[in-house]
């Protein structure tokens, strides 16, 4: 699968291997989304700060860092089953606020959880 930005094509590569997260719909490998994806997304969005952004599967939290970075929106909320990964997730935007690439009135929050299990009542 390739993803075209600029008419530079990048490949997806497997990220890391499953560890033993209970899901719904176990896989062997995880993907990690490209940049270039993300910013599609970013741009069909269309976010205010008023929205708040669900990234169902936060993983390492690139999405997220890379929403908040990108658009005006100011509450982000990551959900990952794994606990590793949201682990990890937590770790790259704590890094990502510190580094100033996300804008200091922006608000991200990672849970560990069963997505289907959530309340998005907000």
């Amino acid at each position: 699968m390739k993803c075209h930005s600029n008419k530079i094509p990048f490949r997806l590569e497997p990220n890391i291997q499953l560890k033993s997260a209970h899901m719904l719909a176990p896989r062997k490998k995880l993907w990690s989304t490209p940049s270039c994806a993300i910013q599609i997304a970013t741009q069909f969005a269309n976010l205010t700060s008023n929205d708040i952004l669900y990234d169902v599967g936060c993983g390492d939290g690139r999405v997220l860092i890379q929403m908040a970075s990108e658009t005006p929106c100011q509450t982000l909320i990551g959900i990952e089953i794994d606990a590793e990964r949201a682990m990890e997730a937590k770790e790259n935007i704590a890094q990502a606020m510190k580094s100033g690439q996300i804008p200091s009135d922006t608000s991200i929050k990672v849970v560990c959880q069963n997505a289907l299990e959530g309340d998005y009542s907000d």
